[in-house]
This record gives structure tokens, C-alpha cells and sequence, in this order.
């Protein structure tokens, strides 16, 4: 029987990041479910139970594990993750060491090309409407944040009190590095709608959370104990809840290679690049998503007015709840503005120089009047002590 230096929770429990953690405790729970035959409600439990079998035999659960009929719905990308973290485990806390055959074996198990094959559905302001139609205010605010800032699921769940600055226009949020995928902070920012619907789920946020401890009380632990997080509920449990609200929105269809549903919360950050980016420059935008190298590289650093301009200039197209044909109206709008603008600083234009003319004409006038003087070709104007003759005759 192999002895665990450290049991699953315990190990789980070092890393920082939510989203780490959620993924190692799916993989290895994914793992036991898988060569236990059952469910399994505690990972330590379930640990202790499955080390009770020969060394070698777990070195051959690991190696077939990839070949199993459950892990080949998954994506190639998703199963090298998991088995990756369930080596990891078995690696670092129970001092099993896979020989260099094994992980041959492993590699080529998963020969097929290492890529996401998911086809998903094309996200629109009307199926995102939908969506948030079936979401209580504390999912609808997740949505729109997403929608809004193009934050990934985890950094939403990670994000305190003191990360939002609403004293800017707009918005900001100061992304700490210990919560990002990369692990470098960013900024990024709200919208007005966001905004809105984050106030909204403050005023229900208290209730909320002790609705939550009620239903922990009674065996469903669905609510993180720090309150410093905006949202203190775990990724598990909110990805559950917007899955369900998918589903009755009635976005239901799968993808036939992973089974997974073509509509899922990623997709809001995809609709997030990909209009922002036909508003704002691109650089900016993937920057506000978190992919480095973009603006990093560049000679020019923007400054923080520069960064909101340009975010400004996009926040239109990041709003949900408006008429499809708003912004095309607003942009029609706003090429007529644009051509009367034009057109106003020709005719000024026009004028400086009509303006420029007339006195350089003036001007020209005045010096031939003095040459005519001094050359006698015009009397000079009579003096104020000056009299005329004839009437004094």
C-alpha cells in the first residue's frame, strides 16, 4: 500500500488561484471516479482507498488513463491537462516516479494534435439578452462584467472589493498578477451597463450570501467564507448556475466531438474582442483581455487618458440591453456630426482667411493713401487750428 505524504485536500489547498484549484480537485476526482467505480463525495476518503492497491498497478492506471472510453469525449487539450495534473499529484505528494517507456506509452495515447475542437456558437447581444433573461442579479452582473471587460470566468471570482475604481470614466478594474492567467496585473474597464448591474447585485449581495450559509449548514458547501471577494461563491457552483440558465435560455446543442455545449460562459469574452476591436485599436484590446506582448512591445506606453479614450470609443458595442439598430444609428449619427464638423471648420477656415484678406487690404489701402500724401497728390486733412478762406472771407 502506497502512503500519501499529503492527502488531495491538503494539497489542493496550497495553491492561491480558485481556478488552480477548482481544476486539480475535477482532474483527480475525475481520475478515482473513474478506477474506484463510484462516486466520489471526498477526495481524501476516496485517495485512501485507491492507494490500497499495488504501485505498479497505479503506474498502468496512469499510463492506460487517457485510453479509458469516459476520457475520450474529451478535448485532446482538456485530457493532457488532467492526466497532467494527476501526475502531478501522484508525483509530488506519494513519490511515484513513471519510467521513461510509461511516458512514451502516455505520449502517444494522446498522438492526435494537441488543439481545442469545440465548435462554439457565435455570440450575440440577442442570445446574451436571452441568457441574462433567466439569471438572478449576481449572475447577470457575472455576464455583463465578462461582456464588458473581457475578464475570464476565474478573475471575475477573484475580484475584491477595493480592485474596482468607480471614481474613473469609466470604470476601472486593477486586475492583481496573483489572480491573472499570466500572473502580470492589468487594467481593464466597465461600462455604464455593467456598472449598473453590479449595483444591483450589491443591494442583494448580503441575502444572498446568507441564503448560501443556510444551504452550507446543511451539507451543500456552495459559498466561500471570504467576504472580501465581490463574489464569494465558488466556480463549480457559478458555472453550474449560468449552465442552467444556458440550457433554459434554450441553447442546448453539443458539439459532437466533446460533448461539451457550444454555448458556455467563454464565449463572452470572446464577444468582447471581437467587438471591441471594431471600435477601439486592437492593441488595446487584447491588452484589456490580458494578452501580453501586445502593447508591451510597442515604443509607445499610452497614458491612462489615452487607455480610457480608447476604451470609450468601444463601450457602445459592449452594451447588451439596446435596440440591435442603435448602433448603427448612433454611427450614422455620428458620420453626420463628423461631416458637419468638417464642414464648420471649412466654412471657419474659409473665414480666417477672408478675415486675413480684408486686412491686408486695409492695411495696403492706408499705405497708399500715406504715399499719395507725401507725394502732394492728396492735400492733407486740415488740422484741428486750421481755417478755411473762404469762409472766413
Amino acid at each position: 500500500m502506497m502512503t500519501p505524504e499529503m492527502l488531495p485536500n491538503e494539497y489542493i489547498g496550497m495553491y492561491a488561484k480558485e481556478n488552480t484549484r477548482y481544476q486539480k480537485q475535477f482532474a483527480i476526482r475525475r481520475f478515482l471516479k473513474v478506477y474506484l467505480g463510484h462516486d466520489v463525495p471526498d477526495l481524501n476518503s476516496a485517495m485512501q482507498e485507491y492507494l490500497k492497491r499495488d504501485e505498479r498497478q497505479i503506474a498502468v492506471d496512469l499510463t492506460r488513463y487517457q485510453m479509458h472510453p469516459s476520457f475520450q469525449k474529451l478535448a485532446p487539450k482538456t485530457r493532457s491537462l488532467y492526466t497532467s495534473l494527476v501526475i502531478t499529484y501522484f508525483e509530488d505528494c506519494c513519490n511515484l516516479s513513471l519510467s521513461g517507456l510509461q511516458k512514451k506509452m502516455m505520449r502517444k495515447a494522446v498522438k492526435e494534435k494537441v488543439r481545442a475542437v469545440t465548435v462554439d456558437a457565435n455570440p450575440t447581444r440577442e442570445m446574451i439578452r436571452k441568457i441574462i433573461n433567466h439569471c438572478n442579479e449576481r449572475h447577470t452582473a457575472e455576464i455583463l462584467i465578462s461582456v464588458s471587460s473581457g475578464l475570464r470566468f476565474g478573475e471575475i471570482l477573484q475580484l475584491q472589493h477595493d480592485d474596482i475604481d468607480y471614481t474613473t470614466i469609466p470604470v476601472t478594474i486593477h486586475l492583481r498578477g496573483e489572480t491573472t492567467k499570466s500572473g502580470e496585473p492589468r487594467i481593464t474597464y466597465l461600462s455604464t451597463e455593467a456598472v449598473d448591474a453590479l449595483k444591483a447585485y450589491y443591494r442583494v449581495r448580503d441575502s444572498m450570501i446568507q441564503k448560501s450559509e443556510r444551504e452550507k449548514r446543511r451539507g451543500r458547501p456552495i459559498c466561500v467564507t471570504d467576504t472580501s471577494l465581490i463574489f464569494p461563491w465558488s466556480m463549480n457552483n457559478e458555472g453550474k448556475l449560468i449552465s442552467d440558465a444556458i440550457v433554459l435560455a434554450g441553447y442546448t446543442e453539443k458539439d459532437k466531438r466533446t460533448g461539451r455545449y457550444k454555448v458556455h460562459f467563454h464565449l463572452w469574452r470572446k464577444y468582447f474582442l471581437t467587438q471591441a476591436k471594431r471600435y477601439a485599436n486592437p492593441a488595446f484590446v487584447e491588452a484589456w483581455a490580458g494578452h501580453s506582448g501586445y502593447l508591451s512591445s510597442s515604443y509607445h506606453r499610452p497614458s491612462d487618458e489615452e487607455d480610457r479614450a480608447e476604451y470609450l470609443k468601444a463601450e457602445i458595442a459592449l452594451t447588451i440591453n439596446i435596440p440591435d439598430d442603435y448602433i448603427q444609428i448612433k454611427l450614422e449619427q455620428s458620420e453626420e456630426l463628423d461631416d458637419l464638423r468638417k464642414n464648420n471648420e471649412r466654412l471657419t477656415s474659409m473665414l480666417h482667411i477672408l478675415q486675413s484678406q480684408l486686412e491686408t487690404m486695409q492695411m495696403q489701402q492706408k499705405e497708399l493713401m500715406v504715399a499719395q500724401r507725401i507725394s502732394g497728390g492728396i492735400p492733407p486733412y486740415p488740422g484741428p487750428c486750421e481755417t478755411n478762406d473762404d469762409e472766413s472771407d
